[in-house]
């Protein structure tokens, strides 16, 4: 289904995806800041972090106190709410996939845009933005603190 959705917008690079195992592919990168992609709470702190980092324009690497900070914050998120706690290993499996995925297809975006075309980037980070806030979550209201994101002080 995701390489579907790729290839709807990007033949060539669905092609170029085609084969490769993703999720072991991100394992590798989010691995080194002790997350796992079989945990829904590092794949939501890959996929907040990875996302808030692009439309911020942040490419500095997160520090272990940032992603420990971050995974707190989004374990906490994901434990108030209600269907989570009941919800099957499978469906966990299933959500973190979509998290970890959607990570990936952000990055691989707007670096090709920064390639080819950097006049499109903007549109591609007010999307992403729009993606957020449609889950529930402002990136603009976030900021990267020493402890990890937070919310900015008004």
């Amino acid at each position: 289904q995701f390489l579907d959705g790729i290839r709807a917008r990007s033949p060539a690079a669905a092609d170029d995806l085609a084969g490769h195992d993703l999720i072991a592919l991100i394992g590798t990168a989010i691995e080194p800041h002790g997350l796992k992609v079989d945990n829904v709470a590092d794949a939501f702190t890959a996929w907040l972090m990875i996302n808030h980092s692009l439309v911020n324009s942040d490419e500095s690497d997160p520090t272990p106190a940032q992603v420990e900070g971050t995974k707190k914050l989004t374990s906490d998120a994901l434990l108030a709410m209600p269907d989570f706690a009941a919800a099957s290993d499978a469906d966990k499996q299933s959500m973190a996939d979509a998290l970890l995925l959607q990570a990936l297809l952000n990055q691989m975006m707007i670096d090709s845009l920064k390639q080819v075309n950097a006049a499109g980037v903007p549109a591609a980070l007010e999307e992403i933005r729009t993606a957020s806030r449609d889950m529930g979550l402002d990136l603009d209201q976030l900021e990267i603190t020493p402890n990890g994101l937070a919310a900015k002080k008004q």
